[in-house]
């Protein structure tokens, strides 16, 4: 599929090995629901952050880097950025 664009919507489960050999757009998003406890995590785009959402055993932990400026520093908060 040389050249192609995949579209997709909604949740999607991949099982076994994703191989990106381009690149991956991330548009802005709504917070998601919380991930599954140690098995899965979230990235999305928001409000010009980069977001890492994930399950620390029913504590919602978020992970981001502001994306403007020229900081390199990730902020930890329990609270959606």
């Amino acid at each position: 599929m040389s050249g192609a664009e995949v579209t997709v919507n909604g949740d999607q489960d991949i099982s076994g090995f994703l191989n990106v050999g381009s690149f991956v757009k991330y548009k802005t998003a709504a917070t998601p629901s919380a991930p599954a406890n140690g098995t899965e995590f979230n990235l999305y785009y928001k409000a010009n952050k980069f977001i890492i959402q994930y399950n620390d055993g029913g504590t919602t932990r978020y992970k981001y880097l502001d994306l403007t400026g020229t900081g390199v520093t990730w902020v930890q908060t329990t609270s959606a950025p």
